[in-house]
């Protein structure tokens, strides 16, 4: 979201902050739960003393990014260090070239000349230290590059550099992989960065808004606390998307500031209107003056016209009898798609609805609705199938696990009353899109209500940005049909 200036203000200052809590990236200091700094101190002792490399890893918005700035300022004054940002074209004469810049070097120096550098960096007693982001998306090839570099050359048994590979798990495939693990006898020093638990998540939003300049308690409630976890998967990555998004759809809205503009403009323009509104009138009740003899002979020369010509009032008569007699013999088809309101009623009621409906063809099949009384007994258990067509209706537990565990749905809400999921979805009109499932959560049933399928977790997100207003009240997510089975199965 990106708001104008006014109602960015507005917001800003409803919730007494100085700054977007929690997009504006260069504005808060590193705030972090207990287990995330607890990290960034294994690492930085690790960097010091440890003889392997290091692997730290974390799912995609787990914090990996964040917690390397914090470790590059929180560096040892004894430490040179250089940073590496990875893609999947960085080859291996690419990080070498990185390298040389670095630390010192003409960018086309060779591997040997580069290697032969950072062993006297390490024999001046300094420690190089090599910092990769986005580890996972190197070539073999070019991780192979970086252990030979850092590798041991010298007489001492300590490594020429200390390196960080910074990825998600994905790396392991590459560490896995002969010549890789050749290079790794013991194998790398993995420090993984875990997902945050809730009473963590509650921690590192107070500390946003604080740096914000936010005072008191959080303006979240717990039940959107609660749902940020589950839709943020704990990642602070994802967290701070959907926490300013629905910090800003707390805000009130601008409509008094509006008003109190539009209304000086209507008064300003009031009178010339009025008069503008006269003279129309004046000028059209002049002309039908004008025209007024034109006009009634129009309209008796059209009334005549109607009456010579028109065989429908005669024909009228004559065809009402015929559609009454017809409109009882397609009576059984119709029937069971209206008879579960009608049907309990009133018997006697047929011979006066027939009546009153069997004028228009269209409406035939609500006058067989109830014409015959022999159907009408047979239809009159109903009542206890309206569950029945709800459930065919409604696409539940048996539907959802028959479709595939790699597409992605995107869950509207989740609530303990199965009845408000019913009625959300009569409400908005979505029988077809909608589906839902029945799990427990903290010991009570609760309903999910998910909508649509979706190919991949991109499809699903760029069909949130479609969906209409109403539907995004409660800030869907994409989830995959894996979790919705493995939680069905959980609790069949």
């Amino acid at each position: 979201m990106n708001p104008d200036s006014g109602d960015q203000s507005t917001y800003l200052a409803y919730f007494g902050l100085n700054h977007a809590p929690f997009t504006d990236l260069n504005q808060p200091k590193f705030h972090s739960h207990a287990i995330t700094t607890q990290r960034l101190d294994l690492l930085l002792h690790l960097t010091q003393f440890s003889q392997r490399q290091l692997f730290l890893k974390g799912l995609h918005g787990s914090g990996k990014s964040t917690l390397l700035k914090q470790f590059i300022k929180r560096a040892e004054d004894n430490w040179q260090t250089c940073r590496i940002e990875a893609t999947l074209s960085t080859s291996a004469d690419g990080i070498v070239s990185e390298l040389n810049r670095c630390f010192g070097l003409k960018e086309n120096n060779t591997f040997e000349q580069l290697n032969e550098r950072l062993t006297d960096i390490s024999r001046d007693g300094e420690r190089p230290v090599i910092v990769v982001d986005e580890a996972h998306l190197l070539p073999v090839d070019s991780v192979i590059a970086l252990l030979q570099i850092t590798d041991s050359h010298h007489e001492s048994d300590d490594k020429t550099a200390t390196l960080i590979l910074c990825g998600e798990p994905s790396l392991e495939t590459t560490l896995a992989t002969p010549v890789v693990a050749a290079l790794l006898p013991e194998g790398p020093q993995v420090v993984e960065l875990p997902a945050m638990d809730s009473a963590q998540l509650r921690d590192y939003l107070q500390a946003h808004l604080r740096a914000a300049g936010r005072s008191g308690d959080l303006p979240f409630s717990a039940a959107q606390i609660e749902q940020l976890h589950q839709q943020s998967e704990g990642l602070p990555g994802k967290l701070n998307t959907l926490a300013q998004q629905m910090i800003e759809m707390m805000a009130p809205t601008s409509t008094p500031a509006t008003e109190t503009i539009d209304t000086p403009r209507h008064k300003k323009s009031g009178p010339i209107g009025r008069y503008l509104l006269i003279g129309a009138l004046v000028i059209a009740v002049g002309t039908i003056l004008i025209f007024q003899k034109q006009i009634n002979q129009l309209f008796n020369v059209e009334q005549s016209s109607a009456q010579t010509n028109d065989p429908t009032t005669s024909q009228s008569q004559s065809i009402s009898r015929p559609v009454e007699s017809t409109s009882i013999t397609p009576a059984p088809q119709p029937i069971l798609r209206t008879a579960p309101e009608p049907e309990p009623v009133e018997p006697p009621a047929p011979t006066s609805i027939k009546s009153s409906t069997a004028k228009p063809l269209p409406s035939a099949p609500s006058i067989t609705d109830t014409a015959p009384a022999p159907i009408a007994v047979t239809n009159k258990p109903p009542p206890a199938t309206t569950p029945t067509t709800a459930t065919l209706t409604y696409h539940t537990e048996e539907w959802l696990l028959a479709q595939r565990p790699t597409a992605y749905a995107l869950q509207l809400l989740g609530v303990e009353n199965e009845q408000s999921v019913i009625d959300y979805i009569q409400e908005h009109r979505i029988e077809q899109q909608a589906a839902y499932f029945a799990t427990i959560k903290n010991g009570k049933p609760w309903f999910a209500l998910l909508y649509g399928l979706y190919p991949s977790y991109e499809a699903a997100q760029a069909a949130k940005t479609r969906l209409p207003v109403s539907l995004n009240r409660y800030t869907p997510w994409p989830r995959s049909l894996a979790s919705v089975h493995a939680e069905i199965r959980k609790h069949p």
